[in-house]
C-alpha cells in the first residue's frame, strides 16, 4: 500500500516529520511518499490522483465543495519583519504600526486566497496594505523579507523553516486564524487516511 502526501515546506519541521515517524511505526506495511507542492499544485495533483492527501492552508470554497476535508489545527498569523526593522526587538506589536511598510504578497496561482487573508488582517487594524511582490513559495517570502524589501503576515508554523535575517512577532489584534486543512478524494474511504490524519492531529 502506497500513500502519496502533498505538503508545503513549513509542515515538515512543525508537525509532519514527527507525525510520519509515529504513523510509520504503527503502519510498517504502508509506503509513504511525500511531495512538496504549493497549495494550488497540491489540489491539481489531487484531482489527477497523483497524491492521496493534500495538506494546505485555508482551503477555497471550490476545494470544500469538491473534496473531503478536515481542519487539522488553527494557526495564528504573525508579523514577519527583517531583523534590521525598527520594531525587530519587540516581543509583540499592534499590526497598525506596519501601516507605512510594504507587504510581500503571494502569487495567487500558487497560494490562492493568501493575499486576501493578509488584506483582511490589516483591515482589522484599520488599513489596507500595499502588496508589492508576488512570491511563489514560503521560502521566497522569507528571503525577500530578510533582504529588507518588506514585511509579511505568515502562519506561526512557518517559523520552523530557516529564516535568517527575519523575525516573527506576535500581533495584539485578534485576527482570523489559518485553518490548516487536509483534503482527499470523497470516494477514498481507506482507513489509513483517517489514521494518518489522527497522527498529524496528535502533533499539535
Amino acid at each position: 500500500c502506497v500513500l502519496n502526501i502533498g505538503f508545503i515546506a513549513s509542515s515538515i519541521g512543525s508537525f509532519l516529520g514527527a507525525a510520519l515517524k509515529t504513523f510509520r511505526s504503527a503502519n510498517p506495511e504502508v509506503v509513504i511518499k511525500i511531495h512538496e507542492l504549493s497549495p494550488a499544485s497540491q489540489i491539481k495533483a489531487l484531482r489527477k490522483h497523483k497524491i492521496d492527501i493534500a495538506l494546505i492552508g485555508n482551503p477555497s470554497g471550490a476545494v470544500l465543495d469538491e473534496f473531503e476535508t478536515t481542519v487539522l489545527f488553527e494557526l495564528k498569523l504573525e508579523a514577519v519583519i527583517p531583523v534590521s526593522h525598527r520594531l525587530a526587538q519587540r516581543k509583540q506589536i499592534n499590526l497598525k504600526v506596519l501601516v507605512e511598510d510594504e507587504f510581500i504578497g503571494y502569487n495567487e496561482e500558487s497560494f490562492p486566497g493568501r493575499n486576501q487573508t493578509i488584506i483582511n488582517a490589516c483591515l482589522v487594524a484599520g488599513f489596507k496594505p500595499i502588496l508589492s511582490y508576488q512570491a511563489d513559495s514560503l521560502v521566497e517570502v522569507l528571503a525577500i523579507v530578510g533582504s529588507g524589501a518588506g514585511v509579511c503576515l505568515m502562519p506561526s508554523d512557518v517559523a520552523s523553516l530557516p529564516h535568517p535575517e527575519v523575525v516573527f512577532i506576535p500581533v495584539r489584534e485578534k485576527l482570523e486564524t489559518i485553518r490548516f486543512t487536509a483534503a482527499w478524494q470523497r470516494d477514498d474511504a481507506r482507513s489509513i487516511i483517517g489514521s494518518l490524519l489522527d497522527h498529524i492531529k496528535r502533533q499539535k
